[in-house]
């Protein structure tokens, strides 16, 4: 597999890549930036917020739901106004919101973490409705939960137990928020670090980014493993579409010392890598009529 840097920032942890147009946006997760990158100009665009970001999901029609750390908010589409919507975890300190997808249903998919101690299993799975912006429960267990992507076809989600190496898949209903079945699709073991974001390709594939392995692996829905791509980073932290045959991978520098950086100088970039017979999937948007009707009520008064 060949690969190129689409753009070299270094970012701590570079997180939640979405494409939509002819622009890759991402987060870095350990500070308070968002970037914009332009495929066609190959132009950076860098946004400060006053949040510590941590995730990003298309907010239908236009602007972006964006993951805190205190928080799920709505901003516009150059981030400078923001809404807060909720946080799942609000009245336990010790938690926070991690990893924040928009599912095929609409509806946005959120994991948690315990922040002071990462290998607690007191993280969890919930979903952010469409249609009342209440919050429901899905799983728990999580330590550290990340990563989440759907499979539209087969009606499959898959999220990481980060710190528990394992992979998740979750059988669920027509409406996207029902669990019928739940099994471990993917144990990674010591060598292969730990698995952070996840997406999956029209035909079903799932890429698995590895945490401290700076690896892309990838699975038939069936668990069977079909490829692995190696990037020259310490950790791959999450990957997007950007075409058929174009992957964008964002990686992380945390905690990396001298000598990481010696041998792995280009960690934290933002990657290009080329792959054969993937078709990209859709780039799922939450579409809450109900939140457009609020925002728009607070722009106007």
């Amino acid at each position: 597999m060949n690969y190129s840097i689409l753009d070299d920032t270094r970012c701590i942890i570079g997180e939640s890549p979405v494409c939509i147009g002819q622009c890759l946006l991402w987060v870095d997760a350990e500070s308070d930036s968002i970037y914009r990158f332009n495929l066609k100009s190959k132009q950076t665009t860098q946004f400060h917020v006053d949040l510590p970001v941590t995730a990003l999901a298309k907010l239908k029609p236009s602007g972006w739901l964006v993951g805190t750390k205190i928080g799920i908010y709505a901003m516009d589409e150059d981030f400078q106004f923001h809404q807060y919507i909720a946080n799942p975890v609000e009245h336990f300190p010790t938690l926070r919101p991690n990893d924040g997808v928009a599912s095929p249903a609409g509806d946005l998919w959120v994991g948690t973490m315990n922040s002071e101690e990462l290998e607690s299993p007191d993280g969890g799975l919930f979903i952010l409705s469409r249609e009342t912006l209440s919050l429901s429960k899905i799983d728990t267990g999580f330590s550290v939960a990340n990563g989440i992507a759907f499979d539209k076809k087969r009606h499959l989600a898959y999220v990481s137990n980060m710190f528990k190496r394992e992979v998740y898949q979750y059988q669920m209903d027509s409406s996207w928020t029902q669990v019928l079945n739940k099994k471990v699709i993917v144990k990674l073991p010591d060598e292969d670090g730990m698995p952070d974001g996840l997406k999956v390709d029209a035909n079903g594939t799932l890429y698995i980014c590895h945490w401290d392995a700076g690896l892309i692996s990838t699975y038939r829905h069936t668990g069977q493993p079909f490829q692995r791509i190696q990037l020259p980073v310490k950790h791959a932290t999450r990957c997007t579409f950007i075409s058929n045959d174009k992957l964008a991978v964002t990686t992380a520098s945390y905690e990396m010392g001298e000598s990481d950086f010696q041998q792995l100088p280009l960690s934290g970039a933002t990657f290009q890598v080329d792959l054969e017979d993937a078709v990209a999937d859709t780039e799922f948007e939450f579409d809450s009529p109900l939140l457009s009707e609020k925002l728009n009520k607070i722009n106007t008064t």
